[in-house]
């Protein structure tokens, strides 16, 4: 998909399938340790957050629950990742056992994010155009 304001590409030898978001305010509670950690990254398909000193608190395959928060308040509740990438620098797993509940939270704050990136993308393009 292709507009003036973004650009999607899916291709048969992609293993993305869903729109990844990053926002600076996202963080991860893990149930294991009650420790929080910046999201890198997030999709309805799945997460990675950043480690910081500690070890990774998984390994491949293993199952973790989650809470997702937003400036410090809590958005899915308990959802669960299968981890399928562990480093020493951050974890990425897939989303898990979802709940609609959890399912449709989690899609509204994606898209959410999307929709503020938008904007954000256009005020900016407009306040370029001004200058200029």
């Amino acid at each position: 998909m292709n507009t003036d304001d973004y650009t999607i590409e899916y291709t048969p030898s992609s293993q993305r399938k869903t729109v990844r978001v990053t926002e600076s305010d996202l963080f991860v509670r893990l149930e294991k340790n009650g420790k929080s950690y910046p999201i890198e990254n997030i999709s309805v398909g799945g997460i990675s957050f950043l480690l910081e000193t500690d070890a990774p608190p998984c390994r491949i395959n293993d199952l973790l629950s989650l809470e997702i928060l937003r400036a410090n308040k809590q958005v899915a509740v308990k959802a669960t990742i299968k981890c399928v990438h562990v480093s020493s620098s951050h974890i990425g797993g897939a989303f898990v056992s979802m709940t609609r509940k959890t399912e449709s939270l989690l899609d509204t704050l994606i898209l959410d994010i999307q929709k503020q990136q938008i904007v954000l993308k256009n005020k900016r393009k407009r306040h370029a155009i001004r200058k200029s």
